[in-house]
């Protein structure tokens, strides 16, 4: 981001809270974020770190293990890899225990209260049916030929 940063030592201790080596009952609850952040790193076995921008504000650097990655696959044929993600030590992801989400039920429209309302149009006897004429469209009540809109429940 570009916002106001932190202090050299705000940065660190931030680090620390991603990284889970300081507890989050020592901090105000406004970094429950950072341990937040860095439990759901440890648990997909990737690295989150805070670090100054040049421009100003943070960065936030996240290392995901190559193990993690899917191959690009062109015409059903792995694509290879670059030789740096090659020749990266690959760590086991952590052992996870997962199981498939149910299928959603099937929600119903929601039913809306409304009273049911009928319009009637009372047009005069003198009305007839006329094409519109060129130029700006008329008015409701023009045409209606004067005519008004009465609502009326059911």
């Amino acid at each position: 981001d570009n916002g106001i940063g932190m202090t050299a030592e705000d940065l660190e201790r931030a680090n620390r809270r991603l990284s889970g080596e300081e507890s989050y009952t020592v901090a105000p609850s406004k970094y429950l974020g950072h341990y937040v952040a860095g439990q759901l790193a440890a648990r997909l076995g990737v690295t989150v770190r805070l670090q100054d921008n040049p421009a100003g504000g943070l960065i936030a650097t996240l290392v995901v293990p190559p193990s993690l990655l899917e191959e690009p696959v062109v015409d059903g044929a792995p694509v290879p890899t670059t030789p740096a993600a090659d020749a990266a030590p690959e760590q086991p992801a952590p052992e996870q225990s997962a199981t498939a989400a149910p299928a959603p039920e099937p929600v119903e429209e929601p039913q809306v209260d409304q009273p049911d309302v009928e319009v009637h149009a009372e047009v005069p006897a003198d009305h007839h049916d006329a094409p519109t004429p060129a130029g700006a469209p008329a008015s409701l009540s023009e045409a209606l030929g004067g005519g008004r809109l009465d609502a009326v429940e059911t």
